[in-house]
């Protein structure tokens, strides 16, 4: 799990605003000097805001994930309120991710109509392109 809150834009002027969906700095679990960077669209163009980050002189290394978004978040509007943003990586079975990606949909309609509960599921992402016997997928509340 890593906490994360949004962080200045300004931070990686080199990318396409257009394609930035959040950019977040580490609170708990992340290093102070590390920078979580969601960008969307094709391959392509993912792999240019890749090739951007990587040529910044600041950056001494980069590790990229791929996803897709499934029931969340419906648009590509940039992330743009504070917060803590908690970031959870985990696998299922490529048999499970439509039901891992249901249940969680109708979990959350639960949830979010309930006072007590002040979490709120702002993405559910499945890898792109899955390999071997599991799909990674990222949760972000």
């Amino acid at each position: 799990m890593h906490s994360l809150y949004p962080c200045n834009r300004r931070r990686i002027r080199a990318l396409d605003p257009a394609r930035v969906w959040g950019v977040f700095e580490g609170l708990f679990g992340v290093r102070s000097n590390e920078l979580v960077v969601v960008t969307h669209g094709s391959d392509a163009a993912v792999d240019a805001s890749i090739e951007t980050l990587g040529g910044l002189p600041a950056v001494t290394a980069i590790e990229s994930l791929t996803f897709v978004p499934t029931v969340r978040p419906k648009t590509t509007a940039p992330m743009t309120r504070a917060g803590l943003y908690v970031f959870r990586f985990f696998k299922v079975g490529p048999d499970d991710v439509e039901e891992a990606v249901a249940l969680s949909d109708t979990a959350w309609t639960t949830f979010e109509n309930n006072d007590g509960y002040e979490t709120e599921p702002m993405g559910l992402f499945s890898a792109r392109h899955p390999t071997g016997d599991m799909t990674a997928m990222l949760l972000v509340t």
